[in-house]
């Protein structure tokens, strides 16, 4: 058995940011690429598990409990593309949960299957400098 208390400590260790992550992101893709969040949580969730400064580094957040599609449904997808203004094709998707990928790959995205952050920036820099 675990106590509440210990719960809260694996919850909040395993919804934490990879602040590594985020600084490439800021620092390596802002400058050139747009970048969104899209994320199958609960409103609220991003907010609670990342700093107005983390969330900063995103052009906008599409949140399923928000905008009522959901992973891998096609229209969270289009909807995300639209917020950046760019066509499906002209996205980069990467999630842990293949199914996802493969719902972005329908719509015409290229995607990654994001294992660990060194593998999907090597695999993303190779899309990027093959374009």
């Amino acid at each position: 058995h675990i106590t509440p208390g210990q719960w809260a400590d694996v919850v909040a260790d395993t919804e934490r940011a990879d602040q590594e992550l985020l600084d490439y992101i800021r620092v390596t893709l802002k400058p050139q690429y747009k970048v969104a969040v899209v994320s199958n949580a609960n409103a609220g969730t991003l907010q609670r598990v990342m700093s107005p400064e983390q969330l900063a580094v995103f052009d906008t957040l599409v949140v399923s409990a928000e905008v009522g599609h959901i992973k891998p449904d096609p229209g969270i997808y289009t909807l995300a593309a639209e917020k950046l203004g760019l066509t499906s094709a002209e996205c980069v998707f990467t999630d842990d949960n293949t199914p996802y990928c493969d719902g972005a790959e329908a719509v015409g995205m290229q995607s990654i299957h994001f294992r660990d952050r060194e593998q999907f920036i090597r695999e993303l820099e190779a899309i990027l400098n093959h374009t």
